[in-house]
This record gives C-alpha cells, sequence and structure tokens, in this order.
C-alpha cells in the first residue's frame, strides 16, 4: 500500500470519528504528536490534522515538524512543491489566502475540483476545494489558492489483463488495514453520548474507559448534529471509568 493510499484511510477514518476532532490553536494542538496514532479525542488545527495525516500514513514528516515543533501552514509552503490543480492526487493538499496562507486541508479525491477533508472547526468538513473550507470562515478566491505536493506522486497504474486485476483487488481488500473487522473495532471505539452520574451529560468513549463532560447544551447539539449517538454503557464501567477535560 502506497503512503497516499495509507492517508486517504485515515482521512476516512477521520470522518468516521468527527465528533472526537477538536480544533485547537493553543499548545494542545501539539500534543498528538506524543501519541500513538488514531488515539482520540484529537487536538489540533488545520495544519496539525494535514501533518498528524501524514505522519500515521507513514511519512517522514520531519522537515513539517522542526526541532520537535510543530509546523503551520507556512511551513508546508516552505517545503512542500508547488503544482497545478489538474495534477493533484489523493495526498496533496490545497492551501487557501495570500502570504503564508490562512487555512489549508489534504485533499482525499482528484478531479477538476478535488475533494478535501478540511479541519478548520470541531470535527471536519468534507467538499469541493473550490468552496475554500467555508467552517474555517475562509472562502476561496483565486489566485490565493494553492495546490502542494509533500508526497512522491504515486506512479500511472499497469494495466494488466482482467483476470489479473481482479485478483490484484481482492489481495488488496485482504492486505487493507481497513477491513471488516478493523471498521467494527473503529465503531465500537466511536463515542456515545451519556448520562454520568450527577447531572448532566457526557462523552464516553467505552473501550478506552474514559469520558468527558459535554459543557452546553449548543455542544451537545453540535455532537448529535455530527451524527454522535446516545447510549448507556456497560454495567459496572462507571466504577473504573476516567474523567478527562473537554
Amino acid at each position: 500500500m502506497s503512503t497516499r493510499t495509507a492517508l486517504v484511510n485515515w482521512l476516512e477514518w477521520g470522518i468516521a470519528h468527527e465528533g472526537a476532532l477538536f480544533y485547537t490553536e493553543t499548545a494542545e494542538r501539539a500534543e498528538w504528536l506524543n501519541k500513538p496514532p488514531g488515539i482520540l479525542p484529537f487536538y489540533s488545527d488545520c495544519s496539525g490534522w494535514s501533518i498528524a495525516v501524514l505522519k500515521w500514513a507513514g511519512a517522514d514528516v520531519r522537515r513539517l515538524v522542526p526541532n520537535g515543533i510543530l509546523g503551520y501552514t507556512g511551513t508546508f509552503l516552505d517545503v512542500c512543491e508547488l503544482i497545478q490543480g489538474p495534477a493533484c492526487q489523493p495526498g496533496d493538499f490545497v492551501v487557501y489566502g495570500p502570504g503564508t496562507g490562512v487555512h489549508m486541508a489534504p485533499i482525499a479525491k482528484a478531479g477538476p475540483d478535488p475533494t478535501i477533508v478540511s479541519h478548520g472547526s470541531n470535527g471536519l468538513w468534507v467538499g469541493p476545494a473550490s468552496q475554500g473550507c467555508p467552517e474555517s470562515g475562509y472562502v476561496a478566491g483565486r489566485p490565493y489558492v494553492r495546490f502542494l505536493r509533500f508526497l512522491p506522486p504515486d506512479p500511472p497504474p499497469v494495466k494488466r489483463p482482467l483476470a489479473k486485476r481482479v485478483l490484484a483487488s481482492l489481495k488488496t481488500i485482504v492486505k487493507s488495514p481497513v477491513t471488516v473487522a478493523a471498521r467494527r473495532k473503529l465503531n465500537t471505539e466511536a463515542p456515545i453520548i451519556v448520562v454520568p452520574p450527577g447531572e448532566g451529560r457526557g462523552l464516553a468513549y467505552v473501550s478506552r474507559n474514559i469520558w468527558q463532560g459535554i459543557p452546553n447544551q449548543t455542544e451537545l447539539e453540535r455532537l448529535k448534529s455530527l451524527g454522535v449517538k446516545e447510549g448507556t454503557p456497560p454495567r459496572g464501567w462507571w466504577r473504573t471509568a476516567k474523567q478527562v477535560q473537554w
């Protein structure tokens, strides 16, 4: 599996778990660097999300984390190759705004108007690059849209006889980390809205034995709009569950 394919898998994972992805520009944005891939909840900003999916996909991101300091949009502009939009492949990036940029996002699907998976606020926004990541408050306006390449481009596919193509596809499915069993495991790790001891509502990660208090009704409604379901932890779960800061 190429690094680009692995990166797109992580983007799909993020979409499935966007209720546990939170936006911050504080020092907390870099804390994921010292944790295993995919640990939830995830806190970062648009460039931190972009670096995270690169790193989790197996890319060497040292140039984007100079001296151990998590880079920003401007860091991408410094180290990446500037490319034309039609040349984009999944795993490339788009930057909005002049100068060092005001927002960026990874590309999940190539095409005349590439599909991006943007982390410009809590959760993720998935849509065409031409819309300029509306969740970040920035609307695209050329000429301040730039496409960047950090990973080497994937070679064009080699045409094979139909039988060999089918066999190769089956092997890819078997080897893929996002198998049916893996997706089932990820679903069990998705957060649920619970009623904790006392008052209010909480966001629980049952398999990880942690929960967070939902601070207000607005945040509760936002989680529901993102598809986070209400549920009940197993009997006795609260005795060992640990509360973590929202």
